[in-house]
């Protein structure tokens, strides 16, 4: 073999020899793991709606007239860490997320006003007192409920999360029922998702998933100004939720934050 050959045979030698061995470096894809996962979520809403009516009755305006207002807020998280078991899917599927049977232990704080009256005039008033209704209900209220986080099946690549919706307030005003909501949806914590970039879970030691919606609602709208038959209708009704889950491998150290 001519001499000037021989280095670059030897370099060919080389790479077959260096190439098995860069191969059984890489690791293979985990198939599970357990991750120590922490939830919070909360939530903003505000409402409002007058309807009012005047007529004229035989000894002058009889006028009837409602108002409302409100709002409403919440915080929820977990009540500490909880551990997930995390299997991979078969065939590309996404993860298998195992919560245990008991679904995740959350702390929840609730906070809620409002108020609504009827207030007459006229010839209306003597047959019709005015009245407010109960608010014995509202303000705090602590609860402890269960959740659970899953894929979405109509939006793949994301989690939402399902938690026990509000105690119930029977003597709290909770705003106008004739809501038209934009998109047909009225607010709901499971139809905000959480993006879940590819690879993330099982290649990830740690990673957070946020998610974020807002719904705007319209109270059907009335409108008639004749002098005298009156009758108008309008108010609106928003909401926003939002949540966010960290994940950390179980094992692994927490990620160091640098202060500026």
């Amino acid at each position: 073999m001519p001499t000037r050959l021989l280095p670059l045979a030897l370099a060919g030698a080389l790479i077959l020899l260096v190439a098995p061995a860069a191969e059984a470096k890489k690791k293979k894809p985990r198939s599970a793991a357990t991750y120590m996962v922490t939830v919070k979520a909360s939530m903003q809403e505000r409402w409002n709606y007058r309807d009012y009516t005047s007529f004229d009755c035989l000894d002058g305006m009889c006028t009837r007239e409602e108002l409302g207002t409100g709002t409403a807020s919440a915080n929820l998280s977990t009540r500490e860490p909880f551990e997930m078991m995390v299997i991979r899917g078969p065939k590309g599927r996404p993860p298998t997320l195992n919560l245990g049977s008991d679904g995740i232990p959350m702390k929840a704080n609730w906070l809620r006003g409002g108020e609504e009256t009827i207030t007459y005039s006229g010839s209306w008033d003597a047959a019709n007192p005015d009245t407010a209704a109960p608010t014995d209900d509202c303000g705090h209220l602590a609860a402890q409920p269960f959740g659970s986080i899953g894929w979405s099946y109509e939006t793949p690549g994301n989690l939402q999360l399902i938690v026990d919706s509000e105690p119930l307030r029977e003597d709290c005003p909770a705003g106008p029922s004739n809501v038209d909501w934009e998109g047909g949806e009225s607010p709901s914590l499971s139809d905000v998702l959480a993006s879940v970039g590819k690879d993330k879970i099982l290649g990830t030691k740690q990673f957070t998933v946020r998610g974020t919606k807002s719904w705007t609602g319209t109270v059907r709208p009335f409108n008639r100004t004749d002098p005298l038959d009156t009758k108008i209708v309008n108010g609106e009704h928003t909401a926003t939720w939002q949540w966010e889950a960290t994940f950390r491998m179980k094992g692994a150290k927490k990620k160091k934050r640098h202060r500026h």
